[in-house]
């Protein structure tokens, strides 16, 4: 008859105890809460037609039709159905009293920035949205620089 001691080394006592206080000091950190992705606040409509529904599924009662590129305010998160094509995605967001597949929303933030009023004596380089022009600017002219055309 073999002895209980025999299958269990000193090692895997130390193992078995250390993964054991581990899983204890880990439990207590809450890391479930701090792993998770908050909601997003904004999202901006990554294709034209997205429909806000009445419920989060495809076949409730359509409130309003979003533009492409359009920016909305989202309030909260939700898991309804399925989006088309795509059997792991649920969720939806809630909008405006109304749901939205989030498959179709681009989470965006928007971030402002503060305005510059002292301008150096040698100037400042700047770039208008999308860098399609760029400018220098000096206290007392201003330099518009286009970029090179493709004629």
């Amino acid at each position: 008859m073999q002895s209980l001691y025999s299958g269990f080394s000193r090692r895997d006592f130390l193992k078995a105890s250390g993964a054991g206080l581990l899983g204890l000091f880990l439990a207590e950190l809450h890391l479930d809460r701090a792993f998770a992705v908050e909601t997003p606040k904004q999202g901006r409509m990554t294709i034209s037609g997205v429909e806000l529904l009445s419920e989060p599924s495809f076949n409730a009662k359509k409130i309003d039709i979003f533009g492409r590129d359009e920016v909305v305010d989202i309030s909260g998160e939700v898991m309804g159905d399925n989006g088309y094509g795509n059997p792991f995605n649920s969720t939806w967001y809630l909008i405006n009293e109304g749901y939205a597949y989030a498959g179709w929303i681009q989470p965006v933030q928007t971030l402002h920035q503060r305005p510059i009023f002292d301008i150096p004596e040698l100037g400042v380089l700047g770039v208008t949205r999308g860098l399609k022009r760029a400018f220098w600017r000096t206290a007392a002219t201003v330099s518009i620089i286009h970029p090179p055309t493709d004629h």
